[in-house]
């Protein structure tokens, strides 16, 4: 056993202090707690621990809303207030990009999250039957242990809640229930929902039971049996609303497609940078697009937009999108964005995965784009490529968006210049 006193707070939400002088990450530690903690692995450069005892409760600490908080792995910081949740995640976001980046200039306080709960519009539970009873959650953190959560996950969308029950209810009869390994849930605030439901083989017939209790009613129902063919009981596709400064559109995307888990927050990102948008422009791409969920919204500030996207299920719902919102200025390219040579544009768009945009970096300097937005999920790839851009381009805004409260993910949008170097690097 060890004591630590928590300096801050890292990236990835662990408390961070020192042992004897080498540092240690302590998961669900907050700032100024004194703890006792025990080690769990002791790394060259740094050590990581478990808290056994609060000596010393840090005066933000709170009693978590949630009762599986630490027990189940799908929450940072139920142990704050929302409030102070927002400053600690504005001081993680401006360390990271200062001790990766060297970046200190333009960065915007965090974008709080309208809802703070029942926001999640997708989740995928973790099966198990244990005592002849269906165990439904998440994995622990670090484990492959299940924390059962009889009343859903306060961050899901409550149909998502509701749905879980009746489903859990419904599969507990379920004679082969010890073969199923996963249900994912996708929802949107539209109302629609399609349930996943993973199994190693099937047994008695589950399409069946879920029919007879009304599922195929609520939800479109999708069993994925290994090693065959999924069955569909409904339609796969779901639909959200985006409002840009000009209209509103309806977009869709198939189920296991990607799309924003917070539908407010994606609305609160198309506003950031709207704002940055003083003018029609000739050309504007598009890259890493998805379903077109920024390009729709943006081909009203250009002759023309170009949608680059690997996934040719994403390039699908895309095209669709296309037609159905009657956009006529838009080219959809399925091509590893990695591979695409950059033509002339004004604005360029990026919004890569957590890996972030290197692989593009090369074409961005050949091109050099008047401006750049980057929508990041990961501060530490966003400051890496950012400092890669650095000769060439100015900081106008950094802004950090909570898109996922109570975890420690943190979304941003940057907002680069073309101009001679970094004003403040």
């Amino acid at each position: 056993m060890s004591q630590i006193k928590i300096e801050r707070l890292a990236l990835g939400g662990s408390g961070v202090g020192k042992i004897d002088g080498k540092v240690c990450f302590v998961s669900y530690a907050l700032p100024s707690d004194l703890l006792d903690v025990e080690i769990v692995e002791d790394k060259k450069s740094f050590l990581t621990a478990k808290i056994k005892e609060i000596i010393e409760p840090s005066p933000i600490r709170i009693n978590p809303s949630c009762k599986h908080f630490t027990l189940c792995g799908g929450c940072s910081f139920q142990n704050i207030s929302y409030e102070e949740e927002l400053n600690q995640k504005d001081l993680i976001f401006q360390d990271t990009l200062l001790r990766i980046g060297g970046i200190t200039s333009g960065i915007k306080n965090i974008v709080p999250s309208q809802e703070p709960k029942n926001y999640r519009t997708r989740a995928q539970f973790k099966v198990k039957v244990e005592n002849k009873r269906l165990k439904i959650g998440f994995y622990e953190e670090g484990s492959h242990k299940i924390e059962d959560l009889p009343e859903g996950c306060p961050l899901l969308l409550d149909k998502i809640n509701v749905t879980l029950l009746k489903l859990r209810e419904t599969l507990e009869s379920f004679k082969a229930k010890e073969f199923i390994t996963d249900i994912f849930f996708e929802a949107t605030s539209k109302g629609d929902l399609v349930i996943t439901i993973s199994l190693i083989k099937q047994g008695d017939n589950l399409r069946t039971s879920l029919e007879k209790c009304g599922f195929t009613a609520i939800a479109t129902v999708v069993i994925k049996e290994k090693n065959k063919a999924s069955t569909s009981l409904g339609n796969k596709k779901l639909t959200y609303s985006l409002k840009s400064k000009f209209k509103e559109y309806e977009l869709s995307y198939y189920s296991g497609g990607f799309s924003q888990i917070n539908e407010l927050q994606n609305q609160n990102i198309l506003s950031i940078i709207e704002e940055n948008i003083s003018e029609k422009v000739e050309s504007i791409v598009d890259l890493y697009s998805g379903n077109a969920n920024f390009t729709i919204p943006l081909s009203s500030y250009c002759k023309e937009i170009t949608a680059v996207e690997v996934s040719n299920g994403s390039c699908i719902s895309a095209k669709e999108n296309i037609e159905k919102n009657n956009v006529t200025n838009c080219t959809v390219v399925n091509l590893d964005t990695s591979k695409f040579k950059l033509k002339k544009c004004e604005i360029l768009l990026l919004d890569p995965p957590r890996s972030g945009a290197k692989e593009v970096i090369p074409e961005i300097l050949r091109v050099l784009p008047e401006k750049i937005f980057y929508v990041s999920c990961n501060p530490s790839t966003l400051a890496r490529d950012i400092k890669m851009l650095k000769e060439n381009y100015n900081i106008a805004s950094i802004t950090p968006v909570d898109m996922f409260p109570r975890t420690h993910h943190i979304e941003a949008v940057a907002v680069l210049s073309k101009g001679e170097r970094f004003g403040h690097f």
